[in-house]
């Protein structure tokens, strides 16, 4: 039964609700909502305590008006630049936008001796691949000024895409970037093991 009543007093809830909303809405001047009794006293605590305070506000104070009348500024700063003269802080006459860095951050412009950047370490790699007879492991050290040993072990464990798309599906091209299968645990005895560059061709299955 419980249930039945509450949709019949929803139903006389929702009765002619939209002509009952406009009738409130139209009024020029809104019925403000009703307070809590602890509310109300505490206004009419305030309106007694501060019943001199309208009063006071439209009376004009006499003293606080003439240390008004006092007050005045003093500046320290000599250097006044005026306007159309050379400012020691130049504004930036740069208004292009700020390009986006290549591989998302900033790449500092000093590199430290034995240190390379994420650039530096891409064109090298790159050339060693393209020519390696040229960019050998010592002439990569000596033209960026990195040890021996570090260059061997990034051009070791470091290589660049290439993407090869074939004509005919059947034909078959021989790759110079693809890493040789190594046996997993040759690789775990010795895991200096050097890869060589693999001379059998690849095919686009």
């Amino acid at each position: 039964m419980g249930k039945v009543f509450s949709v019949i007093q929803r139903k006389v809830n929702r009765f002619n609700i939209e002509s009952r909303a406009q009738k409130i809405i139209s009024k020029e001047k809104q019925t403000p909502a009703p307070k809590h009794q602890s509310t109300l006293k505490e206004f009419e605590k305030i309106k007694q305590e501060l019943s001199e305070l309208p009063k006071a506000e439209l009376e004009k104070d006499v003293a606080l008006d003439t240390k008004l009348k006092e007050v005045y500024v003093v500046s320290t700063d000599g250097h006044v630049e005026k306007p159309g003269s050379e400012s020691l802080r130049p504004l930036p006459q740069e208004r292009r936008a700020v390009e986006a860095p290549e591989f998302g951050f900033l790449e500092p412009s000093i590199v430290p001796r034995g240190r390379c950047t994420l650039q530096q370490a891409l064109r090298f790699i790159s050339d060693h691949q393209e020519d390696p007879v040229r960019w050998r492991h010592d002439v990569i050290a000596q033209e960026y000024k990195l040890q021996l040993e570090t260059v061997e072990k990034i051009l070791l464990h470091y290589r660049m895409f290439q993407v090869y798309i074939p004509k005919d599906k059947n034909e078959k091209k021989e790759s110079m970037f693809v890493l040789p299968r190594i046996n997993k645990k040759q690789l775990a005895a010795d895991p200096e093991v050097k890869l060589k560059r693999p001379e059998s061709s690849i095919e686009d299955k």
